[in-house]
């Protein structure tokens, strides 16, 4: 009889520790509360309240780039696309002669004309709905058409027409926006990583041409083509694969109680910190964010819904630093445009920065962004998101938000050499490009 007791004694020891461990993992956070809570926040908990972008088959862009995905696969083994990327011809000097950067324009012809008519299309219907299965085949690639429309804006501008090459450019973001339609973070990466070539290309062809009437023209394109798309909805989309993660299944009601809504609970508590966090101004976002992932950290007794939300707030962090990066880029851009015009009309650049662009301002800091004079010309630049760039050459310099002039880089040129000659040409004989589509229309004045 006495050893029955001692049996019992320790069976409801064990179930005393199994409700304790319980208890630390799922925590006291009830599942309604929350989710009146995510609700007051504007995030979604149901695929129906977040309607999805979905397009007709005349205008939906999405089977044009499942046919140009192994197109656009196929440059990475193209010769003539490595030696242009290891040379950085869009780092080379202006009206440079790179007779292999309009060979592979010609080349890639067809590629081209179907990324224009991928752009051209109102948009590009998401690949899938919300849930666990990740599968992007053709997601990537825009970053690569990108690329490849960056390399025939630079040749059509140094063939002597920047016009032409604006608008075609400026179809870069449109394929930023298409990308950004992906309801979730990668979507959202995919179409900043395509802004910022679009971007990178603008500058190249200022640089190229910096004329009043281009400086105009490039302003007008960066003002109409601003992104639609915004981090606070990409996150709102991961919340809603997160959700349906946690509810695989039709499990009994005594695992929904137990698992399922508990996991539910702490996934929602701090999903609504983190897009409350980031819907705040960029320049108080980033001390948001950290604060939201206090907490967070991760240990056995916190069960799968710690493990879900504090592995990916790091993820979330620098996809808004990103996003802020970005719209730092867009602003030294037009910022630069208008120091360029301010020598076309007074013969030298401005003294300072608010002379020539009274409204240029840093996302990061909210204040003027920072400028100075060089030798040869000027620098605009973001003190980015620790607020320690001070615009001056150097390895600090890489990642950063700056406009320069008239170089294009201020770090060092670590690959940049000559490219190598691939296949003879004949003088004289280099193949003239197809005219652009038009796409956004950019007024340009004289």
């Amino acid at each position: 009889m006495r050893q029955w007791r001692i049996v019992a004694l320790v069976g409801l020891c064990g179930l005393a520790l199994v409700l304790v461990i319980l208890n630390r993992w799922f925590r006291p956070m009830d599942v309604h509360t929350e989710r009146q809570a995510a609700r007051a926040a504007g995030i979604p908990l149901t695929s129906a309240d977040f309607p999805l972008p979905h397009y007709s088959p005349a205008q939906d862009s999405s089977p044009k780039w499942k046919a140009l995905a192994p197109m656009l696969g196929k440059l990475d083994r193209d010769p003539t696309w490595r030696a242009i990327e290891a040379a950085e011809v869009d780092g080379t000097p202006p009206k440079s002669s790179n007779p292999d950067l309009f060979r592979l324009i010609s080349e890639e012809r067809e590629t081209l004309n179907g990324i224009h008519a991928a752009a051209a299309k109102a948009g590009r219907s998401p690949s899938r709905d919300f849930g666990p299965a990740v599968l992007y085949p053709d997601l990537p690639r825009l970053r690569d058409a990108a690329k490849l429309l960056r390399l025939e804006s630079l040749a059509t501008a140094r063939r002597g027409n920047p016009e032409e090459a604006i608008r075609n450019q400026a179809l870069g973001f449109r394929l930023a926006k298409q990308a950004a339609e992906e309801p979730n973070i990668i979507g959202f990466l995919v179409g900043n990583a395509v802004e910022r070539l679009t971007l990178s290309g603008m500058g190249d062809i200022l640089r190229e041409s910096p004329t009043p009437a281009v400086s105009a023209a490039v302003r007008a394109a960066l003002v109409q083509g601003a992104p639609r798309y915004d981090f606070v909805r990409a996150l709102k989309g991961e919340a809603l694969t997160g959700l349906a993660t946690i509810r695989m299944g039709d499990p009994p009601a005594f695992v929904r109680a137990v698992y399922q809504d508990p996991s539910e609970a702490v996934y929602l508590h701090f999903v609504t910190k983190q897009i409350r966090a980031a819907a705040l101004p960029p320049n108080r976002r980033a001390e948001a964010m950290r604060a939201a992932g206090r907490g967070m950290d991760f240990t056995p007794l916190k069960g799968p819904s710690y493990l879900l939300t504090s592995t990916l707030h790091p993820v979330y962090s620098r996809a808004g630093d990103r996003e802020v990066q970005v719209m730092a880029r867009r602003a030294v851009l037009l910022a630069g445009a208008d120091a360029l015009a301010y020598r076309s009309q007074h013969g030298a650049f401005p003294t300072r920065l608010d002379i020539a662009s009274p409204n240029a301002v840093d996302p990061f800091t909210e204040k003027a962004l920072g400028y100075r004079r060089t030798a040869k010309g000027f620098v605009v630049y973001s003190s980015g998101p620790d607020g320690a760039f001070n615009g001056l050459p150097g390895r600090a310099a890489a990642g950063q938000a700056y406009f320069s002039y008239p170089d294009s880089s201020l770090t060092p040129a670590t690959r940049r050499t000559a490219v190598p000659p691939l296949r003879p040409m004949p003088a004289g004989n280099i193949p003239k490009p197809a005219r652009m589509p038009s796409g956004p229309s950019v007024p340009v004045r004289p």
